[in-house]
């Protein structure tokens, strides 16, 4: 309604000005429009949270902007950072479906060498990639932004997912999830999404860094970044700086741990308030002689002798020879993530929970997947031999007596059941769940109480990453394939926590239990919701939080 007024103040925090509402960042300008297809959403897309991290800051700590740009920025033009993908990624759209139905994958040997050779995997290059990427969207309600002097609307801040390699701030539309927000918070919500550093250029660590110019785990300070611009800039669009959800998928959920025990848990800075990580783990390099190794096949790409020479590189460059690093990654696995860095990441987060060196005064709503394990699964472990290569290409750190008791103690050759998995598929795939995804229930519990609570997500296919569909579920013409009913209920169930700490919805009016002794969970599956028990092995969960793998 208020699109075409020509001026009309609102206190200190925004402009509604002829085509659409303004702010005013002091660093810049932004006008923001009615998002496509909407009356009651204003969306302002493509505000810089960060300096270009090209030249000597590449491989750097993100700078905040600087100086004033006075021209009004629509933010027309589309940004998103460098891409690249896994070649074992281009097979999982056929072993995860055939599985499922009781076929058995098999690689060809012309597939089996494209795994071995790096490769750019002849993907087009999306042309909104640029190292130039340091970007973030907020989406508001019109109501809210016009309300804002008054009255503030919780935010959820996220991370999109994606390996550390692939990902954007504008993969998912946050329309439902916002509307869903409205019976547990009459202002709606307030989205924040942003870009970070993936792949190479994120992700790199180890003692081939120079500590006085570069930086471990870079990503990590680009989302760091995001969240103190959120303290600074987000009341201007009617957000409230003190009622921040961290909400993320995959790769940006497992980042959530990292801002969870930054530091060791002595983060001067109080960022957010809640957490939401989605179908998540972690796994952890500590091995410098790791690190530097893929800092040198980076660099062998690149064609130059040292990271001080890369960044000399132009971003095409640099570019290729991170798409072709990525390219060659072990199966389930990106090479690209964060390491233990002695800073950041000062040690696993395993160690760091279970010692209580992690931010304590935040409230946690955890889910996984049902079957979190199998696209992360080789179709080449259907026999012994196969799943001892797993084990090896998996956990490359662990010495050989750690992977035999993996082998023979925990996850032993024995198909009737009584472990969880009947078939060689099935044992890799429980096995790479465990150890990077829904152990972490327990871990959290731990460390969090009675301030954590869990949901576990198995709505056909209940594979990683299926949640997402719900989630940002936007009504039967977009999501046709998606239950309503299980689909609203979860998106208030989510809505509800970021906007309360109570995690509730008429359709699951008990909410998300307490974990406690019994090791309950809020369970959703193809009926609807209702309570479940931890199916995790407590014996096989101890071990990979022990770290002794690593």
């Amino acid at each position: 309604m208020a699109r075409h007024l020509v001026v009309l103040l609102l206190g200190i925090h925004g402009v509604l000005a002829s085509g659409g509402p303004v702010v005013d960042l002091g660093y810049a300008v932004h006008q923001g429009s009615l998002q496509e297809g909407s009356s009651v959403l204003y969306n302002f897309s493509n505000i810089r949270f960060g300096e270009p991290p090209i030249g000597d800051l590449r491989f750097a700590k993100p700078v905040a902007p600087k100086g004033r740009n006075g021209t009004v920025d629509k933010g027309e033009v589309g940004r998103i950072c460098p891409q690249a993908m896994a070649a074992w990624e281009v097979y999982t759209s056929f072993t995860g479906p055939d599985f499922l139905s009781g076929k058995i994958s098999t690689l060809t040997e012309e597939q089996k060498r494209a795994l071995k050779e790096p490769s750019d995997l002849k993907i087009p290059i999306d042309p909104r990639e640029t190292e130039d990427c340091l970007f973030l969207d907020v989406v508001t309600p019109v109501e809210t932004f016009e309300n804002s002097a008054k009255r503030l609307a919780p935010v959820i801040f996220w991370l999109s997912g994606g390996g550390y390699t692939t990902g954007e701030k504008g993969w998912f539309d946050p329309a439902g999830l916002i509307k869903a927000s409205y019976p547990s918070s009459p202002e709606g919500l307030v989205f924040v999404s942003a870009n970070y550093r993936l792949g190479a250029l994120g992700w790199l660590a180890g003692s081939k860094l120079d500590p006085e110019t570069m930086v471990a785990n870079a990503a990590l300070y680009d989302q760091r970044l995001a969240l103190e611009w959120i303290q600074e800039n987000i009341h201007q669009f009617g957000g409230d700086p003190t009622r921040v959800t961290i909400m993320g998928e995959s790769a940006g959920g497992a980042s959530i741990y990292h801002h969870l025990t930054a530091f060791g848990g002595k983060d001067e800075k109080t960022l957010f308030q809640r957490a939401i990580p989605q179908s998540t783990g972690w796994v952890h390099i500590a091995d410098d002689r790791l690190e530097s190794d893929v800092i040198d096949r980076f660099l062998a790409l690149a064609k130059v002798s040292d990271l001080e020479a890369a960044r000399k590189l132009s971003t095409e460059e640099v570019q290729k020879a991170n798409r072709l690093l990525i390219s060659n990654s072990a199966w389930g696995t990106s090479t690209a993530g964060p390491f233990v860095d002695g800073l950041y990441v000062p040690e696993n987060p395993d160690k760091l929970f279970a010692e209580g060196r992690h931010i304590q005064n935040v409230d946690l709503l955890i889910g996984f997947n049902e079957d979190e394990g199998l696209i992360f699964t080789s179709p080449e472990s259907s026999d012994d031999a196969g799943y001892r290569k797993f084990l090896e290409s998996t956990y490359s750190s662990a010495s050989p007596e750690t992977l035999d008791h993996i082998e023979t103690m925990l996850y032993p050759p024995v198909f009737e059941g009584s472990h969880g998995y009947t078939n060689q598929t099935g044992r890799a795939s429980i096995t790479k769940a465990e150890s990077e995804f829904t152990c972490k229930y327990g871990f959290l519990q731990a460390a969090y109480g009675s301030r954590a609570k869990s949901y576990r997500f198995n709505v056909y296919p209940g594979l990683h990453g299926s949640e997402m569909h719900y989630t940002f579920y936007n009504g039967p013409d977009r999501n046709p394939e998606v239950d309503e009913a299980i689909a609203v209920g979860f998106q208030e169930l989510l809505t509800s926590f970021a906007a309360t700490g109570n995690a509730t919805s008429l359709a699951a009016p008990q909410g998300v239990p307490v974990y406690g002794d019994e090791r309950r969970m809020l369970y959703i599956g193809n009926g609807g919701f209702g309570i479940a028990t931890d199916e995790t092995v407590p014996e096989r969960c101890k071990f990979w939080q022990s770290g002794i793998y690593l």
